[in-house]
């Protein structure tokens, strides 16, 4: 009879898939509610933009927006964009808008989102309020009001000036919805205003204003002036896309994809993926590399059409190439397979190494995986230096929540590999691990509990460890109860047909020692 005792040393890395996350945006920390300090700048940056004094206008503006006050910041890069000409004057105002945007400024979104649908060129300079007049549906006593609010807005009066801008807004003078909105939801901000807000915002938009649009759609989704809406943001974004807005047709695919989640119907999921992959593709071609990144999935997977690798190569590049570490990682998967392009494990190392600079946690796995499956072929002082880089790699990983990172590092803890071996550094992770279905780390958890390594010899975690590793999908585990059952040993009752339906398990799982030892027990059989 063949005896069986599991390790562990010729164990293989894990490799993590292919797989797309969205990253958290950056942000920029303002204040809840400007300082006096800040509210006083404003004023007089809005005094001097009265008087056309723009350099003026614009220092008042920046001081502000440097206090934490976010439509300062948005007001700032208006006066750059269409008062103060120069090279830089739009990488100025790109910054302003950016600040703005993360402190919660809902125009310097948009402004962010769509630059040249948010202001008229200096070249092309022209009396903004009169264009908006001459194109205008409504009537002439609307217009009146318009010009009113606009009056009253400069004179400081923002409560008047917010009502005449709504009662324009009524009458059809689109410009003066989102005018009516930025008071509501920014200097005169409160609950009662904020559904005042989305009401106008929602007006303009439905009259053609793109920027109205890219206010209210995070408002109906956020739930911000009225009840979270989701089917209601994803028109408002599907709306956006078909003119054109890179980032309306990524949004509207991703609110599609939480609706497939909501809902939970294969027949939804069927007819939707198709459209979210379109969205996707279309958000991509027009510059949005969160769409790039999940269009080069949708390709790679076959999701709402058929694999297209070119595509998936192509978008993952460029999704890449744009900071997406997502997409780095699912490329260097690509590249390192062979898959829709040419193998090259150097090229994949590269795109590894970017996708974990980026903070994209599956791909500093692979990379810690890539660099373990190279050394073997180095020389003694080559292996050393580069398995202790993929013990980092994986250290890594495991700190973002990857799980097979997570075992990997536990792996060169427990093996000595990378690391000076310590049962006691790699219990944390490989119980991390396990505790996430990492079949392997729970096998791994198992023998350290038989074996008396870092905790306390313990049969009954052994079993129970062991069993865990066979139901997450590891052959050994399975072998491991198996043999228990076979020969009634580590407190498990004798039971031959128990025994062999685990061995089996474990043989159909690859793994050689079970079917010898079935063979074996098979074969004995026989002869009795």
């Amino acid at each position: 009879m063949i005896s069986y005792f599991a390790t562990i040393a010729g164990l293989l890395m894990a490799v993590a898939p292919a797989v797309s996350t969205p990253l958290p945006p950056q942000s920029v920390p303002m204040q809840a509610s400007p300082s006096p300090e800040a509210k006083k700048l404003f004023a007089q940056g809005q005094k001097a933009q009265k008087e056309n004094k723009y350099n003026k206008a614009a220092a008042k503006f920046v001081q502000a927006c440097d206090l934490g006050y976010p439509a300062s910041c948005f007001r700032a890069g208006q006066v750059y964009v269409n008062h103060l000409a120069g090279n830089d004057a739009n990488v100025i105002a790109d910054d302003l808008f950016e600040r703005g945007c993360s402190g919660g400024d809902q125009e310097s979104c948009a402004a962010l989102a769509a630059p040249s649908a948010a202001v008229i060129s200096k070249n092309e300079q022209q009396d903004i309020d009169a264009l908006a007049d001459k194109i205008s549906m409504a009537s002439d006593n609307t217009k009146k009001l318009a010009a009113d609010a606009r009056a009253k807005r400069d004179s400081g009066e923002l409560k008047a000036a917010a009502d005449l801008f709504a009662r324009a807004c009524s009458g059809l003078h689109t410009p003066s919805c989102a005018a009516a909105g930025s008071l509501y939801l920014n200097e005169l901000a409160s609950p009662e205003n904020e559904a005042l807000a989305r009401s106008s915002y929602g007006t303009g938009c439905t009259f053609g204003d793109l920027n109205a649009c890219r206010i209210l759609a995070p408002m109906q989704y956020q739930g911000k002036g009225g009840k979270a809406d989701l089917e209601a943001a994803a028109k408002t974004y599907a709306y956006l896309c078909t003119f054109k807005d890179a980032d309306g047709c990524e949004r509207y695919g991703a609110l599609l994809a939480e609706q497939i989640r909501e809902k939970r119907s294969e027949a939804f999921r069927d007819a939707t993926l198709p459209i979210i992959r379109a969205s996707m593709t279309k958000g991509c071609q027009l510059g949005n590399v969160i769409a790039c990144s999940d269009a080069g999935v949708y390709a790679l997977e076959g999701f709402g059409g058929p694999v297209n690798l070119d595509d998936a190569a192509r978008y993952s590049r460029l999704a890449c190439d744009g900071g997406k570490g997502p997409a780095c990682n699912n490329l260097g998967i690509m590249v390192r397979d062979g898959k829709g392009v040419e193998a090259n494990a150097t090229m994949s190392k590269g795109l590894f190494q970017k996708g974990c600079d980026l903070d994209e946690a599956a791909a500093c796995n692979n990379l810690g995986t890539l660099l373990m499956e190279q050394s073997e072929q180095m020389t003694k002082s080559f292996r050393e230096v580069t398995q202790t880089l993929a013990t980092k790699a994986f250290q890594k990983a495991c700190d973002g929540a990857d799980d097979l990172g997570c075992a990997n590092l536990g792996t060169q803890y427990y093996l000595g590999k990378g690391a000076a071996r310590d049962f006691a550094k790699a219990l944390p992770p490989i119980t991390k691990a396990c505790d996430s279905k990492v079949g392997r780390a729970c096998y791994t958890l198992a023998v350290m509990h038989r074996q008396a390594q870092g905790v306390p010899e313990n049969l009954s975690e052994w079993r129970r460890l062991s069993a865990a590793a066979c139901k997450y999908g590891f052959a050994q585990g399975c072998a491991n109860i198996g043999i228990m059952y076979l020969d009634g040993s580590d407190g498990m009752e004798r039971d031959r047909a128990l025994g062999l339906t685990y061995l089996r398990h474990s043989c159909a799982g690859g793994f050689d020692l079970a079917c010898r030892r079935m063979t074996s027990e098979l074969e004995s059989a026989k002869g009795q």
